[in-house]
């Protein structure tokens, strides 16, 4: 394969370009090892005087929130009021002219 050598120059650059980018995040992640090496996590005494982390528990609170299970099926009734507003807004819609909702 020939490359033309507007190809092959904008390769080498992106290619030059993609290895210091590699250097930079070594480096950083050299950084962040250094950081969490020197970092100590919190005595135990220091936190018995903090007040306990409220338990959470997302679903439960969640569904508390929701009430009740649905079986997500809904009435003949509800479907046909439901069908027939959007009958009216249709009819309104035509006889505005729009051809949009």
């Amino acid at each position: 394969m020939i490359m033309k050598p507007d190809s092959l120059s904008e390769f080498a650059r992106l290619r030059s370009a993609l290895h210091q980018e590699r250097l930079d995040l070594r480096h950083r992640l050299e950084q962040i090892d250094a950081a969490l090496s020197r970092a100590q996590p919190p005595s135990l005494s220091s936190l018995e005087g903090a007040a306990p982390a409220p338990a959470v528990n997302a679903p439960a609170q969640r569904a508390a929130k929701k009430g009740p299970k649905r079986s997500g099926k809904m009435s003949a009734a509800t479907r046909a009021r439901i069908a027939e507003a959007a009958r009216k807004r249709w009819a309104s819609a035509r006889a505005a002219g729009r051809n949009k909702l």
